[in-house]
């Protein structure tokens, strides 16, 4: 009996890692489509509106929850004054984040023109990361998700 309920606890432990994992990617994805979804509504704003840029991030990111609110508060700090170095996040990589940064840091000096050049590049970068990102969640989130599963499985047969 005690060996069925072993067996149980490695199953559950097993599947919730594979469901942990398939989050992360998860996570990434909503994030850079958030980000994507920013910059879409910056060239409207900037071009149509001429809206300033503290008023616009105020406005898109009032009323956001978890990773997408913490980077527009760091965004809001570096637009107030602040170095900005609080603007990377866990769930981009590397070269990804520094693009990420730089690219929203040099927004808000120049022409609506100039500014919708900037959001253009920045705009097609997101693009091509949303996409790696759907294409990581399909492939490697199902495949940890699957995996978690079947480990948990066999744990189980081999316990009981």
């Amino acid at each position: 009996m005690i060996s069925l309920i072993a067996g149980g606890l490695l199953f559950v432990a097993a599947s919730y890692t594979g469901i942990a994992v398939r989050r992360t990617y998860k996570r990434r994805r909503d994030y850079i489509a958030s980000l994507k979804d920013f910059t879409d509504y910056l060239s409207a704003e900037i071009v149509f509106l001429k809206t300033p840029l503290p008023k616009i991030a105020a406005g898109f990111f009032g009323g956001r929850t978890g990773d997408t609110a913490e980077f527009g508060a760091a965004y809001m700090e570096y637009l107030s004054g602040g170095n900005g170095d609080n603007m990377s996040s866990s769930l981009l990589k590397g070269h990804d984040n520094a693009v990420l940064v730089s690219g929203f840091k040099s927004l808000g000096g120049g022409s609506a023109d100039a500014e919708r050049d900037k959001l253009k590049g920045l705009d097609a970068h997101l693009q091509t990361m949303l996409q790696h990102a759907q294409k990581e969640l399909k492939d490697n989130g199902g495949l940890a998700y699957r995996m978690g599963v079947m480990a948990g499985i066999a744990l189980m047969i081999i316990v009981a």
